[in-house]
């Protein structure tokens, strides 16, 4: 959680700063040096990307929990979380950083290239798209998989209130309610 919660900052950061010097640059009519667009745009991916994936393992986490409780315990560790939280951070960081690293063009006016960053090539966006494409779709099937589990969770408990002839339970309710909190979540 405090991973996430770092990568959402950063982000909000990183947009505070970036919209602002966008104003300042059309304030004064002027546009920023290629170098400056290429760190605001690393900035602003390296922390939306972070934020993406840091949800999407909070989610695997969530998901082990809930669907394999009886071997969470032997397989989430704080050791294997921190390798989780690094191995975000450094994707993240080598996804952002591409454009910086190289992956751009001489100038934004190139027509294969769209002018946001600095001049970034197509082929780079689409890497781009795919790559947040990935934890947002894992975030969805995950929690489909939390949502089925629970599902069926909810059934037993009703067959068995059923065939014992008995009341309504606080579990029965409890379960229908994180039922609906996932759809939610999920819409």
């Amino acid at each position: 959680m405090a991973n996430l919660a770092t990568s959402d900052v950063l982000t909000g950061i990183a947009f505070v700063f970036g919209s602002g010097a966008t104003l300042v640059y059309v304030r004064t009519d002027s546009g920023p040096p290629n170098v400056m667009s290429r760190f605001m745009f690393t900035s602003i991916f390296l922390s939306g990307l972070s934020s993406a994936y840091s949800l999407m393992a909070l989610t695997a986490e969530r998901y082990w929990f809930i669907v394999h409780g009886m071997t969470y315990v032997n397989n989430v560790n704080n050791d294997k979380c921190t390798v989780v939280i690094v191995v975000v951070w450094v994707w993240s960081g080598l996804l952002a950083a591409l454009p910086v690293l190289g992956w751009s063009c001489e100038s934004r006016v190139d027509e294969e290239c769209l002018p946001i960053g600095g001049g970034l090539p197509h082929s780079y966006v689409v890497v781009i798209l795919v790559f947040v494409f990935i934890p947002m779709a894992a975030i969805i099937l995950l929690n489909m998989g939390v949502l089925w589990c629970l599902w069926k969770q909810v059934n037993a408990i009703t067959a068995q209130e059923a065939a014992v002839g008995a009341q309504s339970s606080v579990n029965r309710k409890s379960a229908f309610t994180i039922v609906i909190i996932t759809i939610v979540f999920l819409v």
